[in-house]
């Protein structure tokens, strides 16, 4: 097919320099822009929003993975809550700035955690963690550009020397000496010609989207009561445990109501439109995978599933925000015929932001494999690391492989180096990993160490006069404050003594 091109010949203004510019106000880019700044960089941070926090807070996910712990013991569990309550330390694996968002949220009212600290996931209020994280900005010294997206690199050969942006006010150009490409799809690498894959090795097709939503005004006693008590949750614990921790407000994601849809209080027409959606096999079409709210009468709910469309195409992106919008007023719909509690609930917000979990993965100077994660590799040079599920849905076939209880692998700092170019790192999940191994490096927590990292890097580099690929990554981790001695300690001797009953999450 004969595409018509127009040729464009622009002039655009240098209008700023910096030290290091950070594309993309998401979890990753927002502690690679603090890290940057508290290691003496001056900094940029660009964000094509009016807000901070990406899918923390447009997106509605909160922070998933500080900690490893595979839902699936429950007395492994029950000691891992325990050291949390006493010795955090010993079982959170993300620590560093990553934390210390998610500690001055809880503290503030703002997440839920428990007893104060961070547990797995954390669930935020919205608004408090925008907040927060501007204001995090402003105590670091960091230069926050809104409304702004990074539409190219300066090149000088292969070397990035920063990044033209098209904002209100027309394109400018902002020099850097390090570029930190934190846009979560690559954008910038890509555009600076870095190589990448995307997707699945056999076709390309991408993990499935999600659009979260909430619904307000739950009679959550009802709710629990019929619902929740004795189902699984995630992490695990048992009925008793459960419905005194959500009473008092700590957070947890639980699977309910499998069958849903086949329930008799369901109108047919409501049963028959499901039917014209794709639901993975991992999922109950029409089920309640939820997360207790900072506001009591408030369920995060993610449930929608949108397969088959690229996240680097905004025609696609559309198309796939406008089915979900159609699937969340179904499942509402259904709710509130059939579910105790939800009778008078209603949908009270929408995320902004769609739920996109894979596009570009950047190649970097080392690949992060499916392997390394299932063998939990560990490496010299790791920067930040997970204990989260492969969790991917895609095809219509859903995978959610746990590792062993207390089990994580690490990610090198050659995974955010980007192969063949200079003066610029990957952060978040664009970094360099195949498909496999993606879906346990992509939770918030990982992303958010990886950020941490990378800005960590890039001061390092500006500091010391080097490019990011000279430095040593063994001096970035003990820069930015990796660190695993006692986690490896506390948890390994632990897990491999539990031979306990276990649960299954059910989702």
């Amino acid at each position: 097919m004969n595409t018509k091109m127009i040729t464009e010949t622009l002039q655009t203004p240098v209008t700023g320099s910096y030290d290091v510019i950070v594309v993309g106000g998401g979890p990753a880019g927002c502690c690679a822009a603090i890290a940057a700044a508290r290691n003496g960089a001056q900094t940029l941070i660009v964000e094509r929003v009016g807000y901070l926090g990406g899918m923390l807070t447009g997106g509605m996910v909160g922070s998933s993975g500080i900690y490893t712990v595979s839902p699936t013991s429950l007395a492994y569990y029950a000691s891992v809550r325990e050291q949390l309550r006493t010795d955090p330390d010993r079982v959170q694996l993300i620590k560093g700035i990553p934390r210390e968002i998610m500690r001055r949220l809880i503290s503030s009212g703002g997440g839920l955690g428990y007893f104060g600290e961070v547990p797995a996931y954390v669930c935020v209020h919205v608004p408090s963690l925008m907040k927060l994280l501007l204001d995090m900005m402003e105590e670091a010294g960091v230069a926050v550009l809104f409304y702004a997206q990074g539409v190219q690199p300066i090149m000088d050969g292969d070397v990035v020397r920063g990044v033209i942006i098209q904002g209100k006010g027309g394109r400018e150009a902002l020099e850097a000496k390090v570029v930190v490409d934190a846009t979560g799809d690559g954008d910038v690498a890509a555009a600076a010609g870095a190589e990448f894959e995307f997707g699945r090795p056999q076709d390309n097709e991408a993990i499935n989207m999600t659009l979260m939503f909430t619904m307000g005004n739950i009679d959550m006693e009802r709710y629990f009561e019929a619902e929740v008590t004795g189902q699984a949750t995630w992490p695990p614990v048992s009925r008793e445990e459960h419905f005194a921790d959500m009473r008092a407000g700590h957070s947890y994601w639980f699977g309910t109501s499998s069958g849903l849809s086949e329930r008799p209080e369901v109108p047919e027409h409501i049963r028959a439109e499901l039917d014209n959606f794709t639901w993975s096999t991992n999922h109950s079409r029409g089920h309640i995978f939820a997360c207790n709210s900072p506001i009591p009468d408030e369920l995060y709910i993610n449930v929608t599933e949108v397969f088959k469309k690229s996240g680097t195409s905004s025609w696609e992106i559309s198309e796939a925000i406008t089915i979900a919008y159609k699937e969340i007023e179904l499942l509402a719909e259904m709710y509130k015929a059939a579910v105790p509690g939800f009778e008078n609930a209603y949908i009270r917000q929408i995320a902004p932001l769609m739920g996109i979990r894979e596009t570009r993965r950047i190649t970097g100077d080392y690949i992060v494999t499916g392997d390394d994660v299932k063998q939990y590799r560990k490496f010299e040079d790791a920067i930040a690391g997970s204990g989260h599920p492969i969790d991917t849905s895609e095809d219509n076939k859903g995978r959610f492989d746990k590792l062993d209880p207390g089990a994580w692998f690490e990610v090198p700092y050659r995974s955010l180096l980007v192969k063949g170019r200079e003066g610029i790192l990957t952060a978040g999940r664009c970094i360099s990993c195949d498909h496999e191994a993606l879906g346990s490096i992509r939770p918030t927590a990982t992303c958010m160490a990886l950020g941490e990292a990378a800005g960590t890097a890039a001061a390092m580099a500006v500091s010391q006069q080097l490019t990011p690929r000279q430095l040593d990554g063994r001096q970035v981790a003990e820069k930015s404050g990796w660190d695993t001695s006692e986690l490896t300690e506390a948890m390994i001797g632990q897990a491999e003594d539990d031979d306990s009953v276990m649960l299954q999450r059910e989702s």
